[in-house]
């Protein structure tokens, strides 16, 4: 589980990076630069519309593509509960009438051609509320196109409503009772230890009531979750519904369509994102009913494949959140990777024509028993991705999760030890072992486990009632967090299809749980955002988000960059001390992120940990001493540092950096660049 993101990263860093670390340029890039890819043919993508009874939509697509080629539009028709709606098309424009007092959903359809290529479009248009008509936790539309009763509460007679059943019966998810991270009235599933009889109340997504409206469906048109991992069991009973299959890339193969998982990790993730609910079998996703684009990737990684993944695989923009449960607790300042991002932030995930910015998702890392800062990366420390790190069932960062000051949103990834949960999820079909233990013992780690054979067992664990070994309780790390956060902002996009990837951001840092109060890592800026290097702003909180996003959005406005150069700062720091220098930034911006590039000549650049304070007073940890980046100096050439901490503060004004030196020998800190991106 939380190992293979190092055991797969120290090969990658050789792979793409090159092993001398040494960069060639300011801000730190390694030599890869991205090209932008030649603009595809593609057709607007329409989400699903709500209306008023009795009233009138326009909705308004592009007349061209990317290229400036002209899109037409014709054959459009009402397919479904058509009695009270009426639809027409005006060049680029569908009108659409509710009549008859009917409140409901109607599905449309209509055909757009470019370049001599076309492609059929289907929405859903909600009249009046989404409906939850019996109260189940599941919406009419989900019961309706799936054989469900959306007149009967516990269809299945249970005594429990059918969104919350858990028992063996054509219509509920056989092990949900043990999804803590779901819905927090369950069991610890860590079921030989006594504490599995106690409840775990009140600490999880809060997405029970989101499914009510929303649950990944999108109207039948589903919002689509890229995991870009070790592959996915395509043909598993729980995921199969949810593939698929012209959005998956398989990087051996070098094309799209099928591939397997030979490691499981990409399994797991795929199932905490999206595994299928209410089909008698198995768990659920986070997002049940989303559309999974899968990738094998980490198995077969380059840099030209990750082009294809990230940004060539996909050219209607379809994709709307890429889960990446891979990183490095090594140096990798390869602008390659924030690159690529910038493009899909820019042109990728495009609703009525017009692109709002893919999600990209980034495990924060596993390494905080080996000192990991997540800004050693700057696929981690950019301005365009989301960097996740994890909670446990306690709602304290785990024991692993890895901390910086560009650590964005925690999501949850679990523990593993006797008396703490993990992640339940779907496995290899038939792979997975059943746990059988005896007795309780302490590893040369001092961990405790089950065992029946003396060890602390690596399997894959499963419950015996998992006759098929398909699902395991054992998934942990920001690998399991990553895709938790990736299924909440599904429910998100799914509700505000017209949110821009910065408006999500300003929603997660606005309405994000301040987890654990009491740990000093946390901040309040002059803005009023909480920041922690420990959580990022906190636990996703899908709930508050719809909440605004469906009734009012704040214009963020447009976003930029200014840089600005400070050479011959000459910030001197002896051996075992601490040194500190005032520095003045001109810029009018509103920080949504900062970017500081650090110049050294100190041979030992993981020795010094870096401090940065704002002009409002805010301080952050820049960067850990003695971290994990090991013995050489990556501030030669520049190394840049990023931090979403003063986010929504003013730039203009007097900042402080202050360097602690936990070597031996004397640093100087001879030039800085600090980059400030947002608004205006």
């Amino acid at each position: 589980m939380k190992n293979i993101l190092y055991l797969f990263v120290f090969i990658f860093v050789l792979l793409v990076s090159g092993c001398d670390q040494k960069s060639s340029g300011s801000g730190g890039s390694s030599g890869n630069t991205y090209v932008a890819p030649e603009k595809k043919v593609y057709m607007p993508y329409v989400p699903s519309q709500n209306m008023a009874i009795d009233s009138s939509l326009d909705i308004n697509l592009t007349a061209t593509d990317r290229d400036g080629a002209t899109i037409s539009y014709d054959d459009i028709k009402c397919v479904k509960n058509c009695g009270n709606i009426a639809v027409s098309l005006n060049l680029n424009t569908i009108n659409i009438i509710s009549s008859g007092g009917w409140s409901g959903y109607s599905q449309i359809s209509f055909v757009g051609d470019n370049q001599d290529k076309n492609a059929t479009n289907i929405f859903t248009v909600f009249v009046g509320d989404i409906k939850d008509s019996d109260g189940d936790f599941i919406s009419d539309i989900i019961e309706d196109n799936f054989g469900l009763d959306s007149s009967n509460q516990d269809q299945d007679s249970d005594g429990v409503l059918d969104g919350n059943s858990s028992s063996i019966s054509a219509i509920s998810d056989q092990f949900f009772n043990n999804q803590w991270y779901i819905q927090a009235i369950s069991k610890n599933i860590n079921r030989f230890h006594p504490i599995s009889t106690r409840p775990i109340q009140g600490r999880d997504l809060n997405v029970m009531n989101i499914y009510k409206k929303y649950m990944g469906y999108n109207g039948g048109n589903p919002i689509v979750v890229q995991i870009v991992d070790t592959g996915v069991d395509m043909d598993h009973e729980d995921l199969k519904p949810n593939i698929n299959l012209p959005l998956s890339r398989n990087s051996l193969t070098r094309q799209n369509g099928e591939l397997i998982d030979n490691n499981g990790h990409g399994t797991m993730c795929a199932g905490i994102v999206g595994a299928r609910a209410f089909n008698g079998i198995g768990v659920r996703g986070v997002a049940p009913f989303v559309s999974i684009a899968a990738s094998n990737w980490l198995s077969y990684a380059s840099i030209p494949e990750l082009e294809e993944v990230w940004t060539q695989n996909d050219p209607y923009g379809v994709i709307s959140i890429s889960s990446n449960s891979w990183g490095s607790k090594y140096v990798n300042d390869d602008l390659v990777f924030e690159e690529l991002m910038e493009y899909g932030a820019k042109n990728l995930r495009v609703v009525n024509g017009k692109p709002k910015g893919k999600i990209y998702l980034m495990a924060a890392g596993n390494g905080r028993d080996k000192n990991h800062d997540c800004g050693l990366q700057y696929i981690n420390s950019n301005k365009y991705g989301i960097t996740v790190g994890a909670l446990t069932h306690e709602n304290n960062h785990t024991s692993y999760s890895s901390s910086c000051s560009n650590l964005y949103v925690s999501g949850y990834g679990g523990e593993m030890s006797y008396d703490k949960p993990a992640i339940t999820t779907t496995y290899i079909s038939g792979q997975s072992k059943i746990d059988t233990p005896y007795w309780v013992m302490t590893d040369e780690n001092g961990i405790q486990c089950f065992t029946n054979d003396g060890s602390c067992s690596s399997d894959t664990l499963t419950w015996g009632d998992d006759t098929k070994q398909n699902y395991t309780y054992k998934m942990n790390g920001t690998s399991a967090a990553t895709p938790s956060v990736a299924g909440a902002l599904a429910l998100v996009v799914e509700a505000c299809a017209n949110l821009t990837l910065r408006d999500i951001k300003h929603l997660i840092a606005k309405h994000s749980t301040q987890v654990d109060s009491l740990n000093t890592s946390w901040k309040t800026n002059s803005a009023g955002y909480h920041h922690s290097v420990d959580y990022g702003f906190g636990l996703i909180n899908p709930a508050a988000m719809i909440n605004e996003c469906e009734n009012s959005i704040e214009n963020i406005g447009e976003a930029s960059s200014d840089t600005q150069t400070l050479y011959n700062f000459d910030l001197d720091i002896d051996s075992n001390t601490a040194n500190n220098k005032n520095f003045t930034i001109n810029s009018t911006k509103t920080i949504e992120w900062v970017g500081l590039t650090i110049y050294s000549s100190h041979a030992d650049a993981t020795s010094l940990q870096l401090n940065l304070t704002s002009p409002s007073g805010t301080k952050t940890r820049l960067m850990l001493g003695n971290n994990s980046a090991g013995y050489f100096n990556f501030y030669k050439f520049g190394f840049r540092i990023g931090s979403v901490a003063f986010y929504g503060e003013t730039a203009n004004g007097q900042w402080n950096l202050e360097v602690e030196n936990k070597n031996t020998t004397t640093s100087t800190i001879r030039k800085i660049e600090f980059e400030t991106y947002g608004n205006p």
